[in-house]
């Protein structure tokens, strides 16, 4: 094995592990940031938000949102609570 191999072998494992650490998904709560239109404002609970995933061991096992984003799906409260889900937004932050 090469140096330049080697030195990719340990870049992979530590991505890896330290990817582990940091992704994130959520639900309920309120979104990360908040972009939406005023027309939007009532759709105020998270109702999913999943964030990117890079890669998993075999490259192929991931999430995408653009470059590193967040795709987020918004609920009134008053639709959550009558479990009314014809009613989502969808934002996607990247």
């Amino acid at each position: 094995m090469t140096s330049n191999e080697k030195f990719e072998k340990i870049a992979k494992e530590i991505m890896s592990s330290t990817i582990k650490k940091i992704v994130r998904f959520k639900c309920s709560d309120k979104p990360a940031n908040d972009p939406r239109e005023t027309s939007d404002q009532d759709l105020t609970e998270t109702l999913l938000q999943i964030g990117t995933i890079p890669g998993g061991p075999n490259d192929l096992e991931y999430i995408m949102w653009g470059d590193s984003g967040t795709a987020n799906f918004l609920i009134s409260l008053e639709d959550l609570k009558a479990c009314n889900f014809t009613r989502v937004g969808y934002i996607w932050d990247c």
